[in-house]
């Protein structure tokens, strides 16, 4: 009588141990959809564009300081571009207006270089000429159309997303989901 109690004993152990390693059943219904929960905070500002008429001359020592416009905050996160306006085609379509990625450097066939080039600060952005030879001797002034994009720096840290070409005026006016300038020259001007 005893092996048979015994016999029982080892039967429901083995039964036990070899029922916690068996293969899951198969899965259930999917369950009903959920409620969508309250509308979040809005997201970090994506950017903002502004765009400038540059004069480089000798009466303004070959630099021009302009504030951002009153409603562009620029906080230590983010990063300041300035592209040049290259070529606009005849079609008069801004979409395939050529800008061009700052600093610009020219050459001379005298071996002069010239670097057109930009700074900026939280409260503003600084255009100005660098050299290897005297700007006086400079004939006329240096003017272009600049436009001046702010994007904050960490929303292109995410490895998921595709890289951005920064020397691409309209690839990274489309990655951050920007519009054309929110603010032309006249309307900064009226605000310094």
């Amino acid at each position: 009588m005893r092996t048979y109690r015994f016999s029982w004993l080892w039967a429901i152990v083995a039964l036990t141990t070899w029922g916690c390693y068996a293969e899951d059943g198969l899965p259930g219904p999917v369950g009903p959809q959920g409620f969508d929960g309250p509308q979040g905070p809005p997201g970090p500002a994506s950017g903002k564009v502004y765009e400038l008429f540059i004069s480089l001359n000798a009466e303004n020592d070959w630099q021009q300081v302009y504030p951002h416009p009153g409603d562009i905050e620029v906080i230590s996160t983010y990063i300041v571009l300035a592209y040049t306006l290259e070529a606009s085609p005849d079609d008069g379509s801004a979409d395939n207006d050529i800008w061009r990625l700052m600093p610009i450097t020219e050459f001379y066939d005298s071996g002069g270089v010239m670097t057109i080039n930009f700074d900026y600060s939280l409260k503003d952005v600084s255009f100005f000429l660098d050299a290897n030879f005297p700007l006086a001797s400079l004939t006329k002034p240096v003017e272009f159309t600049s436009r001046v994009v702010i994007i904050p720096a960490d929303a292109n840290d995410n490895a998921r997303t595709k890289a951005v070409d920064y020397e691409n005026y309209h690839e990274v006016i489309k990655a951050f989901g920007l519009t054309e300038p929110q603010h032309t020259m006249q309307e900064v001007h009226k605000a310094s």
